[in-house]
């Protein structure tokens, strides 16, 4: 191979790496800017999404999403010494029948991947809208609602956490917990000195 041409080729290549860096840093640049333009609206949906992912998940546990009904029936098992939401682990038609369960399941699945297109919509165009990445007092994230994530998004999903760990706008945390699930949590999360504990309801509580 002549010297001119190695030569001409490396010029080449170093061209492609810096137009690929240059691409990289006005994608970032420009996801940041438009988060810190309209993050008050980015954020607000996301809070409205983490209350219907809550009230449809509280409709299925306990056949109701009103909190004050929730914690009277909490307290009236806890006053019968048992703790009501350990005991629907085992027993999850305690409150509700099975039919309604699986009805409340469609549903639920239905919601989970609404709410994971729009987070993919969300972040491809303003990074991991998380309000840390603002000088805010209220937590707000989006991984609430991406630890259940649809499964079908889930190429897209790690291709997109890999992107926004490296700008680190959201850290390994919770981008390995996302991952976790959706590898069906399968084994433990890729987190150094992650334990896994034994409850004795028989669940089970991720420990660092």
């Amino acid at each position: 191979m002549k010297p001119a041409f190695v030569f001409i080729n490396a010029i080449m290549l170093l061209m492609l790496l810096s137009c690929d860096q240059s691409s990289r840093e006005s994608r970032a640049a420009r996801q940041n800017r438009l988060f810190r333009e309209n993050s008050g609206i980015v954020l607000a949906e996301i809070q409205q999404m983490l209350v219907s992912d809550q009230a449809i998940r509280s409709l299925l546990r306990y056949g109701t999403s009103d909190s004050i009904r929730i914690d009277s029936l909490e307290r009236s098992f806890a006053q019968k010494g048992i703790d009501l939401d350990s005991l629907l682990l085992i027993q999850p038609t305690l409150l509700v029948s099975q039919s309604y369960c699986d009805a409340m399941d469609k549903q639920i699945a239905d919601q989970d991947e609404r709410h994971t297109r729009r987070l993919i919509a969300l972040i491809n165009e303003y990074g991991y809208p998380e309000s840390n990445r603002l000088d805010s007092t209220t937590h707000i994230s989006p991984f609430l609602l991406l630890h259940h994530p649809a499964p079908q998004y889930k190429d897209t999903l790690f291709s997109l956490l890999a992107y926004e760990l490296i700008e680190g706008r959201i850290d390994t945390i919770s981008c390995e917990m996302i991952k976790w699930d959706l590898n069906g949590r399968e084994g433990l999360p890729n987190i150094p000195g992650m334990k896994v504990e034994k409850n004795a309801d028989g669940t089970t509580t991720l420990t660092l």
